[in-house]
């Protein structure tokens, strides 16, 4: 089944999930939570053999919003 624009199953049942891991490592006091508690919730069900589905158009959203947010930081140092 084709992935729709903005949202199919997968990548919604992903988003919650990394969300979760947001809130898990925010709940845990982990530096950077927000980054590193989906990342560990990621890299997790990467190893036990979920396959986490990403829209690319959702991809590209990411890549643009942190390259931005990294431009930024280097114009204000």
């Amino acid at each position: 089944m084709p992935e729709t624009s903005l949202g199919g199953t997968k990548t919604l049942s992903a988003f919650a999930l990394l969300t979760f891991g947001g809130f898990l490592g925010a709940a845990c006091h982990i530096p950077l939570a927000w980054m590193l508690g989906p990342l560990l919730v990621a890299s997790c069900l990467s190893m036990s053999g979920i396959e986490l589905n990403c829209n690319p158009n959702l991809l590209r959203l990411g890549q643009l919003t942190i390259g931005t947010s990294v431009g930024l930081m280097s114009l204000c140092l």
